[in-house]
């Protein structure tokens, strides 16, 4: 995702500065002519604005807040424009940091793919001050068809788990549905067929249930990421009120299913039910056989 969005901005006019902990990545958009840089604290010393895509909440404080991070390099950075998927309590906690040392934080998590990043058509979900967001404008316009603002620091994080959790429990239960109808006879092409004319169809099977199907699991979005989003969204649960163990349920599926197969695409979790739907199929005949 990180790569569309420089490739985006690139094309778009502006001077692109890129720091990666992987040196072949920094080299491939060197040749689309953006700059890199050794470090973090030179990034911060040399751009005015740091758009920020890490993994997780650590590596969040780790960029913003380390030792070697923008909050002690100095420099003409004035604002972050963080669009990793972490806690609201991560993005509240870093724009308090960066906000003593007068540099501005917008918590801006996209919803999209690769390939909407480099055609910007993401939409970024925003937590922050408007006038920060006002000023930050030009990117958002480059790098998106949207940009939303949900509230102050942490809402765009919670707005992006939110939806997130959303997409995973649609996709949990159309593995549920095509597993429960081959069990019983049913093609599960022609399930996916009727669900998509029928109230059972979302985004999630309009879009990835005949990839799902295919049996094609190149990580377009891994399913570890999926998982650590489906954890994070559970944690936010049990924070606040009025929420079912849904959530919980649905984070111990996915991390269940990216202990197997974390590497390959979140659609694999199809995989995943399928194996356990072979071993539970074995396990009753076994008993069968054994009566």
């Amino acid at each position: 995702m990180g790569s569309g969005l420089v490739l985006r901005l690139l094309e778009t006019g502006h001077e692109v500065m890129v720091y990666d902990q992987s040196p072949t990545c920094c080299r491939g958009m060197e040749m689309r002519g953006a700059h890199p840089v050794a470090s973090i604290a030179q990034m911060a010393q040399a751009c005015e604005v740091i758009l920020v895509m890490v993994t997780d909440d650590q590596a969040v404080c780790d960029v913003a807040l380390g030792p070697d991070g923008i909050l002690r390099a100095g420099g003409c950075c004035h604002t972050v424009i963080d669009s990793s998927t972490v806690l609201p309590d991560t993005s509240r906690r870093v724009a308090a940091e960066l906000k003593r040392q007068g540099i501005d934080y917008l918590d801006a998590p996209v919803t999209g793919n690769p390939a909407q990043a480099q055609s910007g058509e993401l939409m970024f979900l925003i937590g922050g001050e408007q006038d920060t967001i006002a000023r930050c404008e030009p990117i958002f316009c480059a790098l998106g068809r949207q940009h939303v603002h949900m509230g102050e620091h942490g809402a765009g994080s919670c707005a992006k788990l939110c939806c997130n959790l959303m997409g995973m429990v649609n996709l949990m239960g159309l593995c549920e549905a095509l597993t429960m109808a081959e069990a019983n006879g049913i093609l599960p092409d022609r399930l996916l067929e009727v669900a998509n004319l029928s109230g059972g169809r979302s985004a999630v099977s309009l879009s990835l249930g005949e990839r799902m199907l295919s049996g094609h699991w190149d990580a377009r979005f891994a399913l570890k990421h999926a998982a650590k989003d489906a954890r994070l969204a559970a944690q936010l649960a049990r924070q606040g009120e009025g929420t079912s163990g849904l959530p919980g349920i649905v984070a111990d599926r996915y991390a269940e299913a990216a202990a197997h197969y974390g590497t390959l695409d979140v659609t694999a979790v199809y995989r995943f039910y399928l194996e356990q739907a072979r071993i539970r199929h074995t396990q009753d005949q076994a008993e069968q056989n054994h009566e």
